[in-house]
């Protein structure tokens, strides 16, 4: 018999896992504040996870969340590489093709929190991947 190797959660991803959960939970909050409808959250396909799918206005929007505890490791936002880019944008194709009606608009935004500061800091980037 093969063994399949299980990955374990450590301390230090249940830690990050806690946090990331958190800052999408912040997400959502300053979203409804200005007045969006969230549609979904971590909508997933083979391709990866899409961590909130609101709509402003007429306009989809997808929304990569990224959540840092320090500023050591640089701003959040920069964390979301060319790759992941990519990536959105496949998965937004995806999510498309998916709904049982026509998706006219869609954009894809990236927000950055930082809890290293009181109120956490958060940084909103709209239309990461003009088309």
């Amino acid at each position: 018999m093969k063994k399949i190797a299980v990955p374990r959660e450590t301390p230090d991803t249940a830690a990050a896992v806690s946090v990331g959960r958190h800052g999408e939970q912040l997400a959502l909050e300053y979203l409804r504040g200005l007045g969006w409808d969230i549609l979904d959250t971590h909508w997933c396909h083979r391709l990866g996870e899409i961590d909130i799918i609101a709509r402003d206005g007429n306009c989809h929007v997808l929304v990569e969340v990224k959540t840092r505890r320090s500023a050591h490791a640089g701003h959040p936002c920069e964390a979301v590489t060319r790759q992941k880019l990519k990536t959105l944008r496949s998965l937004a194709v995806t999510w498309m093709v998916t709904q049982p009606y026509w998706v006219a608009e869609i954009r894809i935004d990236v927000i950055g929190i930082s809890l290293a500061v009181t109120p956490p800091d958060i940084t909103h980037m709209r239309n990461v991947c003009p088309s």
